[in-house]
């Protein structure tokens, strides 16, 4: 959608994405970005797969400029951007679409054990840790991780109340962990918004990609072509595990979900999962919209 701009003597024109994606790191974000992208009537909105106005220092102008040149010209293809962050969104909405059909949203969830359990190991704790800078990755042999010392931490985090490391967050933020990102983002436009969960991407790739053709026809009354990239999605995963970067893959069948180098390639305590599951009260709720057969808790 063009959009022109006046700063002081300077114009443009630029198009703001069509599309979305949102959710909570390390949900699969990476892959239902690269998902929208692989198709050819969808465009990167830029080279950073998260532009996201809220964290440059020259805010709204400098995003703009961000966007990628090629795409000025070409108003025939929709645009993707790949910032997760809820308040961008909000956001981006605000200033460009008032009153205006509202950007195509795509939120993905994740089960919550294995959520935890991956972020704790693919970040460090700026806050708790030394050499822990810029994107804050865990380093091999600089930050020690293990099934036993995650289970004290979230057992630690139960006892004060409070996250006692990042990603070992007490009971209460465990209980709405999606929620309030999801409140925010649902309220800009429900209509506009389609959730699936990261697990099916795996398994039923097809399935998700109709639920977000639907969804981008019904908010643009365009129909996209078939993808033909789908079956890729279950051969490989996309910046997770030990292969960190948005432009990073690992063959599934080289990986065994859950370990990683770091924690000695040991998967997270049973008694862990255990206790986020009792924990995760909003996780019938996710498994009803998504349809992801989630063990959740009995209520």
């Amino acid at each position: 959608m063009p959009f022109g701009q006046q700063k002081a003597t300077k114009e443009t024109s630029f198009c703001v994405p069509a599309i979305d994606v949102v959710g909570v790191a390390k949900c699969g974000t990476s892959a239902a970005y690269e998902l929208l992208s692989l198709h050819h009537e969808i465009l990167a909105a830029s080279k950073r797969k998260e532009l996201c106005m809220t964290r440059l220092d020259g805010g709204v102008w400098e995003w703009i400029e961000w966007l990628e040149p090629r795409v000025h010209q070409d108003t025939s293809s929709l645009l993707v951007n790949g910032c997760a962050d809820g308040p961008h969104t909000t956001h981006q909405e605000i200033l460009f679409r008032l009153y205006e059909r509202p950007s195509a949203k795509v939120f993905v969830v994740r089960g919550l054990p294995d959520l935890l359990w991956s972020a704790y190991n693919y970040w460090c704790d700026p806050l708790r840790e030394a050499d822990c800078s810029g994107p804050c990755w865990s380093i091999l042999g600089e930050h020690p991780r293990s099934p036993e010392s995650y289970e004290e931490l979230l057992r630690r985090s139960q006892e004060l109340g409070v996250e006692s490391f990042r990603n070992a967050p007490p009971p209460s933020v465990m209980q709405s962990y999606f929620t309030n990102m999801f409140a925010r983002v649902e309220a800009l436009s429900p209509i506009a918004l389609v959730v699936y969960a990261k697990e099916m991407l795996e398994t039923d790739p097809t399935t998700v990609w109709k639920r977000i053709a639907a969804k981008i026809e019904e908010v643009y009354g365009r129909r996209l072509t078939p993808h033909t990239e789908l079956q890729r999605f279950t051969e490989v995963l996309v910046n997770t595990n030990d292969h960190k970067g948005v432009k990073t893959e690992t063959p599934i069948s080289a990986m065994v979900e859950g370990t990683y180098e770091i924690s000695g390639m040991r998967p997270m305590l049973e008694a862990s999962r255990r206790f986020i599951m009792q924990n995760w009260a909003e996780c019938h709720f996710w498994a009803n919209r998504t349809g992801y057969d989630y063990p959740c808790a009995a209520s």
